[in-house]
């Protein structure tokens, strides 16, 4: 392997010791070779193991994948992107970036809501409406902004959504800190069973997949180190396309040989959920001729490898328990409003249960604790008396990060 894969900035949340192999599915379109797809899918649900069904502008294999998500309890994802938006310059998936980002999200998802497929169940299947955004940093609050728009309309209309598909080897540096990119990410947080982030990671050579020490493939990282330095959750992941180059792949054994050795890295993060090998779609120099005879020696992989996730050394005899923690941990508070109904406190719960998060009604338990990540989310505090509340937290518990939100409805 081209660099270190354990990284200090894996979650915490990682308790599975045997994680599964997440580049686990294919990018497929209306054209190409499928065939076997459906059985592939359904072969692998059956051993108990996470499937990512992925199609452009068609529901190839999304029709398979959903029907088996309704009845599995296997945590599979799949997702559907529209490529062509009519009301854009030459029918381009990339928004208007002339228009104010409210706007252009607007009208990218009123599109593509009309023209949903009325095969999939939006409440099942993620949707994409953009593919490889600018990476300059300059551009990051207004794709961030036009995201977090995007997630909202996707919410209020009962949908499901991912992006912002940032190409292989971007976006720069510092993209993920822009005020509107951690906007956005603060939302996935809320709403980690709706919103995902989208990735492509490619090599771009068939003689080294760590080409770029990890600034190609493995470059997801960036978006990890954000999360972590900003109090926020790593986002569910899905890397939309994934692969070697735009046409060529290497032979199968080699291609297996490297899949097993990122799915090492991969499995170290529990946000990420699958990856979709590029490509079966037609086109692209016959590549899918190629990359269909991944499918069988995937499948495999698939039912058998597991990944050992690495133990953490247990605590010494003469190491008496105190009241600091026994090592360092993030942690994340919610706190529910005094008055919450019982409802509104379900809401709370149910936000805090994806990540296994705590949820109470003291502001002091929110704050105590000598650890250096501490964040505390209150909910449904009025405007006018925030600042109250900061001032109480920066008096009594100053290295806890406060976030406001209010109760979902």
């Amino acid at each position: 392997m081209g660099y270190n894969a354990r990284n200090p900035y894996c979650s915490t949340k990682q308790t599975n010791l045997m994680a599964t192999l997440k580049i686990n599915g294919f990018h497929t379109s209306t054209t190409g070779r499928s065939e076997g797809i459906g059985q592939f899918l359904h072969d692998v649900d059956a051993v108990g193991v996470p499937f990512f069904a992925y199609c452009v502008d068609g529901t190839t294999s999304l029709v398979d994948a959903q029907n088996i998500m309704k009845r599995s309890r296997v945590e599979h994802h799949a997702v559907f992107r529209q490529s062509y938006f009519p009301h854009n310059q030459g029918g381009s998936d990339v928004p208007d970036y002339a228009k104010d980002p409210q706007t252009a999200a607007r009208e990218q998802w009123e599109s593509h809501r009309a023209r949903w497929p009325v095969e999939l169940d939006p409440g099942l299947i993620y949707g994409e409406t953009v593919n490889e955004l600018r990476k300059e940093v300059k551009w990051a609050d207004w794709i961030g902004e036009f995201c977090y728009q995007t997630g909202l309309l996707a919410l209020r209309d009962g949908f499901k959504w991912c992006g912002p598909g940032y190409s292989t080897g971007t976006p720069e540096p510092g993209a993920w800190e822009a005020p509107g990119m951690l906007k956005f990410l603060d939302l996935v947080q809320q709403h980690p069973d709706k919103l995902a982030v989208a990735l492509h990671e490619y090599s771009l050579t068939t003689g080294d997949i760590w080409n770029g020490n990890g600034s190609l493939v493995g470059r997801f990282r960036h978006l990890i180190h954000a999360c972590v330095d900003n109090d926020i959750e790593p986002p569910p992941i899905f890397f939309t396309e994934w692969g070697w180059t735009f046409n060529r792949i290497p032979g199968p054994e080699q291609a297996m040989k490297d899949i097993l050795e990122v799915g090492e890295l991969y499995a170290q993060y529990p946000s990420i959920k699958g990856a979709a090998i590029w490509a079966l779609d037609g086109g692209w120099s016959n590549l899918a001729q190629k990359t269909a005879g991944l499918m069988a020696p995937l499948k495999e992989a698939l039912i058998k490898k597991r990944y050992h996730d690495p133990e953490k050394p247990p605590m010494n005899d003469d190491q008496t328990p105190t009241g600091t923690p026994r090592e360092q941990y993030s942690r994340k508070y919610l706190v529910a409003p005094q008055d919450a109904s019982m409802d509104e406190w379900l809401a709370i719960c149910r936000q805090a249960y994806i990540y296994k998060q705590t949820v109470g009604f003291s502001y002091d338990d929110a704050g105590i604790g000598a650890l250096d990540r501490k964040a505390a989310f209150l909910y449904d505090i009025p405007a006018d008396k925030r600042a109250e509340y900061l001032s109480w937290f920066d008096k009594y518990y100053p290295e806890t990060n406060i976030t406001f939100r209010d109760t979902p409805k």
